[in-house]
């Protein structure tokens, strides 16, 4: 005669195993196991045409950071990017790391051509303030200070990077 409590945990362990198995080989390519593929992200574009903006951005006892903004397009929508938005944007985020500029995110990744939504509250202060004003059909290269960066999380991979960020707005939504 067969224990039931026996019984019971082999049949537990096999519908652990189904399960598992089914949900690896439910997995796309949008897999979070898969790594990012960033060959379809467009290059940088080229800041020498762009027009070239500079904000100083008050980092706390009386210490000032340059901003360097590059705007290769004003954009010509009805609404202009405030602290509090929710945009429609797509962006690459770079650094440069050992001579080469390193992609680090990217919303081109895996051959992606989406635009994604952010919060522009919840975005790094160089980001947030580097979009303030834009225009819908704008498109600008922010170039961030490792102190408007990721400054505020020392085990952050960015922590003490420079960044290129290069933004491309498709829309201001609403709340």
């Amino acid at each position: 005669m067969t224990n039931p409590i026996l019984s019971m945990s082999r049949l537990l362990a096999i519908l652990s195993l189904v399960f598992m198995l089914g949900f690896f080989t439910a997995c796309d390519e949008d897999d979070l196991f898969q790594e990012t593929d960033y060959s379809t992200v467009p290059d940088a574009p080229d800041t020498s045409d762009a027009q070239h903006e500079v904000k100083l951005i008050d980092i706390g006892d009386e210490e000032k950071v340059e901003l360097n903004i590059y705007i290769h397009e004003e954009g010509e929508g009805n609404f202009e990017v405030s602290e509090r938005d929710m945009v429609l944007v797509r962006y690459t985020m770079r650094s440069i790391v050992n001579g080469e500029m390193e992609i680090h995110d990217s919303t081109w990744a895996n051959g992606s051509t989406s635009p994604t939504d952010l919060n522009m509250a919840t975005l790094i202060p160089g980001v947030r303030h580097g979009m303030m004003g834009m225009r819908e059909g704008g498109e600008r290269t922010i170039i961030i200070p490792p102190e408007l960066g990721y400054q505020d999380d020392p085990n952050h991979e960015l922590y003490d990077k420079k960044l290129h960020f290069h933004v491309e707005l498709d829309q201001v939504l609403d709340d």
